[in-house]
């Protein structure tokens, strides 16, 4: 209690000075400044453990001195820090309320409310700040980040594709382009879901328009090719999945194989992406290919050689499996069987911003909400 007390002193502190700093340096004339005695009131009220009563000591202050924005717009933010989000509400609500307010300083308030509404979880109230923010230069890019956020945690995809295409147009920075590109790839899924798939394929261009090598928009597009029976098509888009996303070429694999076939051109294709980036999908893929041709020795050394180059659990667990549906000799069952215990556990995908891992591939992370950063790993 006393270290939160010391913090909301320390920030009143802080804007105190910083707020008599600028009054100095913009008012020449006077010769002496003195900082309004309820502040301090309200200082000694935080010493003594009463933040209830110097809250209402300094909104009281904000509606009596009309200099005093910047501390409490200081200490709004540190209630909010602290999970105090009614107190930050509070101020900035009765900041919001003063009369005669200038246009700049009106739109500190509401970014700093709406940040309170976010906090809170009132979503709709946050998203009217944002949007009356929009209209100011200064709060714009803020206020645009804030209400993109919104609108994907309401999955209100349209809506995001808007401010996100506005990101990209002004700033020019990639990242946001993969980012209106992902939620346009989450509009197609909706579509996908309700059987619209001329509205999938639609949307699905379009976010390869924005961003031509993003891995979700190439697998969805291939399959919707295929279902089209145009294997053509969906061959061209996952030969561009090799060249620009190769480490999610596994996800495609059998329907890869149902445009090919299961001869000699299959097996080359599965070498090519072997050289290209082994895998344990590919490995297993070519196992099964060289089986389906009667050659279960070579087979077998394929998922044994995957092994050995990248030990892991489900790489011992393939070649085991493998081993047994292709009837080999018990005793070397027996010698992987003993190794199996000290084998670590794969990881299946891994986001590449926080390092969340698990055996479920997110297009969006689940923990820090990064768009395209969980990628498929393998245990060394």
């Amino acid at each position: 209690m006393m270290n939160g007390l010391l913090l909301l002193l320390a920030t009143a502190l802080g804007a105190m000075l910083g707020y008599l700093g600028r009054r100095r340096r913009s008012d020449a004339v006077e010769s002496t400044h003195r900082c309004h005695p309820d502040y301090f009131r309200g200082l000694d009220l935080l010493l003594n453990e009463r933040p209830d009563d110097a809250l209402q000591v300094f909104i009281n202050l904000a509606e009596q001195e009309p200099r005093t924005i910047e501390p409490l717009l200081a200490l709004g933010a540190l209630y909010r820090r602290r999970g105090e989000t009614e107190q930050a509400v509070r101020i900035h609500q009765g900041l919001l309320s003063r009369p005669g307010m200038g246009e700049g300083d009106r739109g500190r308030v509401l970014l700093e409310l709406g940040r309170d509404y976010r906090a809170i979880g009132w979503l709709d109230r946050a998203e009217d700040m944002f949007r009356e923010l929009l209209a100011q230069a200064e709060h714009a890019g803020e206020a645009r980040l804030n209400l993109l956020e919104i609108y994907e945690q309401w999955r209100s995809w349209p809506q995001a594709v808007e401010i996100a295409e506005t990101l990209v147009r002004e700033t020019g920075v990639g990242c946001w382009r993969e980012r209106q590109a992902h939620l346009l790839a989450q509009q197609a899924s909706d579509a996908l879901k309700s059987a619209d798939e001329a509205s999938a394929e639609r949307l699905i261009r379009q976010a390869l328009d924005v961003e031509p090598s993003l891995p979700r928009a190439l697998i969805v597009l291939a399959r919707l090719a295929r279902q089209k029976g145009d294997c053509a098509s969906a061959l061209a888009l996952y030969a561009r999945m090799e060249e620009t996303a190769p480490e999610f070429v596994g996800l495609v694999l059998e329907d890869w194989q149902a445009c090919v076939g299961d001869g000699d051109a299959w097996l080359v294709i599965l070498e090519r992406l072997t050289a290209r980036r082994p895998s344990l999908a590919i490995a297993e893929a070519r196992a099964q290919a060289l089986k389906a041709q009667g050659r279960l020795a070579e087979a077998i050394g394929v998922l044994h050689a995957h092994y050995l180059a990248r030990p892991g659990r489900a790489a011992l667990e393939r070649f085991l499996a493998f081993a047994v549906e292709c009837r080999e000799p018990g005793p070397v069952l027996a010698t992987w069987r003993a190794q199996h215990a000290s084998v670590p556990a794969p990881l299946a995908y891994r986001c590449e911003k926080c390092g969340l891992h698990g055996e479920t591939l997110h297009w969006q992370c689940p923990s820090c909400r990064a768009w395209g950063s969980v990628k498929p790993v393998e245990a060394p």
